[in-house]
């Protein structure tokens, strides 16, 4: 059994979802809250659990260390994978007392509080950037294995008639699990002038920021689609020729597998700044990727990458993220046996 500990956002559980599916052995999710966590993990069948969890509570309630407690006991993990978030935390503390062996994971280019915290009682910290490491004391425990990413993907989704339609010059905007309320508004207030150019759009919105609609317009013989959210990843990456999203780690590594050109708008306000060292790390590693900070992003500026976007001659990354998972598995297997 592995007790996967883990934020309530696609960031933190999608690499989780990852490893659970290629280990094919028993899996529990403990989440914070139910929003998105129920949207991303309901095409699966792991179970969850929601534990919201607050300091304050833990410092005044000796029930909230008997629930964590509680759960171990009838669980019997055989390893906690912590995937970042506070709620991390607890749970590694609870965890090293019951003496049951720690992996976490660091996705972003910056160790989060929750990893600078668990890495006293981890047994190995794995990461997706060496830059990582450096703002570890246990720098012994880290290994970079890279971010593992889903390559099978549930067909949950009901695509509109139009999407057929979609070839050629593409713009896939991604605004991760909850939606980039700044990125909608660009696209939305643009979407007719980046359609001129000759791109269709795919816009992934999120829900809170779309109320599940979808909204389908034409100008000329290019179209724009909106959709709340996709399952299939893959099914919208075989469209796209151009990625505009925000820089968590997981997109990034998606993108690094599919080889596609990106606009990263780091989100400004993300813990510790991490998405724009993210963005910093990988545009280096990826000459057809270019940042620009959200401030600075305009419709001038957004056409003239429009106009240069050439598809990628890198070599051929199918490999990666295989190597990357059997890496990672096989660390955890020697924890399982």
């Amino acid at each position: 059994m592995i007790l996967f500990v883990s934020g309530a956002t696609g960031g933190h559980i999608y690499p989780a979802i990852a490893m659970a599916d290629e280990l094919k052995v028993p899996s529990f999710f403990i989440v914070p809250k139910e929003y998105p966590a129920r949207k991303i993990l309901s095409p699966y069948s792991f179970e969850y659990k929601v534990m919201g969890i607050s300091l304050k509570r833990m410092m005044v309630s000796p029930v909230v260390w008997w629930q964590m407690v509680r759960l171990f006991l009838q669980k019997k993990p055989n390893v906690m994978i912590a995937m970042g978030g506070g709620i991390c935390i607890p749970f590694a503390v609870v965890a090293w007392l019951m003496r049951v062996p720690i992996v976490s994971f660091e996705q972003n280019a910056i160790p989060g509080r929750a990893t600078r915290g668990v890495q006293f009682f981890a047994k190995k910290i794995i990461t997706a950037f060496e830059s990582a490491k450096e703002g570890l004391i246990m720098k012994s425990k880290v290994r970079c294995f890279g971010n593992p990413i889903r390559l099978n993907y549930p067909e949950v989704d009901e695509f509109p008639t139009q999407w057929a339609l979609i070839q050629g010059k593409t713009l896939l905007i991604i605004g991760g699990s909850q939606g980039a309320k700044a990125l909608n508004e660009f696209i939305f207030k643009h979407r007719q002038e980046i359609m001129a150019h000759g791109y269709h759009i795919i816009h992934l919105t999120g829900d809170a920021l779309m109320n599940s609609e979808r909204r389908i317009e034409e100008n000329g013989d290019a179209l724009y689609l909106a959709l709340p959210y996709i399952n299939n990843m893959n099914e919208a990456y075989k469209k796209a020729s151009l990625v505009l999203c925000r820089a968590g780690a997981t997109t990034l590594s998606e993108l690094s597998y599919q080889q596609l050109p990106s606009i990263l708008i780091p989100y400004p306000y993300a813990m510790d700044n991490h998405q724009e060292k993210n963005a910093s790390e990988f545009s280096k590693m990826h000459r057809h990727s270019v940042v620009i900070n959200e401030s600075e992003l305009t419709i001038e500026r957004m056409v003239v990458e429009l106009q240069k976007n050439q598809p990628p001659d890198g070599a051929d990354n199918a490999n990666a993220p295989k190597q990357t998972m059997n890496t990672i598995c096989e660390l955890i297997k020697t924890y399982l046996e």
